[in-house]
C-alpha cells in the first residue's frame, strides 16, 4: 500500500495577515477647501506675507488715474456705470427642466443694456471692495417665475440678501405670499426699500385700481410703511 501523503494545513479564512515590518502605511491627508465667506463676497484684503499683491495695490492707488481720484468721485462714476438697472433673473427650460440661471440688465425705460459695465468688481481688489456690493444696493432685481425667485433666493448667500434694496416680484408670488405660503419680504430681504408687483390684466380694468390700493395697504402692513410698494401691470 502506498504511503500516505501528510495532508497540507489550509490557512484558516480567518487568519489575520501578518503585518511586513517594513512596509510603510502612508495616510491620506484630507484637503482643506478655502471656507467661503457668509456674506457671499470675497475677502479683497491683502494678506501680510504677501508683499507682491501689496506693492501691486499700492502702485495701482498712486498710478491709476482712476483710483487717484478721491473717495466721493469714483463712488459717483461706480453709481452712475452700475446702478438703476433692472436686472432680469430667468432660467430657460430643457425637456421640461430648469436650466442654470441667468440675468441681463435692463435701464429704466425697459431697454436692455450691455452687461460689461457688471464687470468692474474683475478688475483689482480695490474697485472690487468698492463696488461689488452696489450691484445689489443699486439695481432691482425682476423675477418673471415663482421657481426662479424661489431658486435665486436659496441659492444666495445671506449676505447678498441683506443688501439688495429693491425687487419685483411675480404675480404667482405675490398669491403665494398673500396666502402666507411665503415668508415677509423683510424676513429674505432685511433691508428692502422698494417692492414692485407684477399685476396681471385678467383684473377688470375697472377695480384695477381697487386692487392695487388692497395690494399696497396689505404689503406696508406687514412690511412697514416704510416700504415703498407699487404694483405694475403687465
Amino acid at each position: 500500500m502506498a504511503p500516505v501523503s501528510p495532508t497540507v494545513a489550509r490557512k484558516s479564512s480567518k487568519a489575520r495577515a501578518i503585518g511586513d515590518d517594513r512596509a510603510r502605511v502612508t495616510k491620506q491627508k484630507s484637503v482643506k477647501q478655502a471656507r467661503k465667506p457668509k456674506n457671499g463676497l470675497l475677502d479683497a484684503s491683502i494678506p501680510h506675507n504677501a508683499t507682491h499683491l501689496m506693492e501691486l495695490a499700492q502702485r495701482n492707488s498712486t498710478q491709476s488715474p482712476l483710483l487717484r481720484l478721491a473717495p466721493e468721485i469714483r463712488n459717483t462714476i461706480w453709481e452712475y456705470a452700475i446702478g438703476g438697472s433692472r436686472i432680469r433673473v430667468f432660467s430657460a427650460t430643457y425637456f421640461d427642466r430648469p436650466s442654470k440661471l441667468s440675468y441681463w440688465p435692463f435701464d429704466p425705460s425697459g431697454e436692455p443694456i450691455m452687461k460689461s459695465a457688471f464687470q468692474l468688481h474683475k478688475v483689482c481688489r480695490q474697485v472690487y471692495a468698492e463696488t461689488a456690493p452696489l450691484l445689489y444696493t443699486l439695481n432691482m432685481f425682476s423675477f418673471y417665475h415663482v421657481s426662479d425667485m424661489d431658486r435665486w433666493i436659496k441659492l444666495r448667500p445671506i449676505g447678498q440678501l441683506q443688501l439688495m434694496t429693491s425687487i419685483e416680484v411675480p404675480f404667482q408670488y405675490f398669491s403665494l405670499y398673500d396666502r402666507g405660503l411665503r415668508t415677509k419680504f423683510r424676513k429674505k430681504f432685511p433691508n428692502i426699500k422698494r417692492i414692485s408687483i407684477q399685476g396681471t390684466y385678467t383684473t377688470i380694468e375697472s377695480r384695477r385700481e381697487e386692487s392695487k390700493k388692497r395690494v399696497v395697504n396689505m404689503v406696508k402692513q406687514r412690511e412697514g410703511e416704510d416700504v415703498e410698494v407699487h404694483v405694475v401691470w403687465r
